[in-house]
């Protein structure tokens, strides 16, 4: 499972990269993923980012856009308990070292921003 660092402070500050240093969330413009980035999601909206590295491995976005509600109800239905945040911590097969960075917004908007880290190192 990849690990989860929660960190307290407001998802519409800056956020930097912890391997190279470089600048992947801005607080006034679109985020810029560094090589060490591979997803950028947000609670509400889910992916703005995916890495070509990883996209095949991940999990598909919110559960209620990817599968018709007909379709295999009972078998898919532990999966649509989870969060697109929990479906993330499970993937398999991203190379190097891992971790996720969780930021939360205040009241009202409760938005939280998930931006998924790894070495690139194989």
């Amino acid at each position: 499972m990849i690990s989860l660092i929660e960190i307290d402070h407001f998802a519409e500050e800056d956020m930097f990269c912890m391997f190279c240093g470089a600048q992947v969330l801005y607080q006034e413009s679109e985020p810029v993923p560094c090589p060490h980035v591979f997803f950028i999601a947000t609670s509400e909206a889910g992916y703005e980012y995916v890495s070509d590295l990883v996209e095949s491995i991940m999990p598909k976005g919110f559960p209620d856009e990817d599968e018709d509600e007909d379709e295999d109800e009972d078998e898919d239905e532990d999966e649509d308990d989870k969060s697109l945040l929990e479906r993330i911590q499970e993937v398999n097969g991203i190379p190097g070292e891992s971790f996720i960075v969780m930021s939360g917004g205040m009241a009202p908007a409760m938005l939280e921003v998930y931006v998924g880290f790894f070495s690139g190192n194989t």
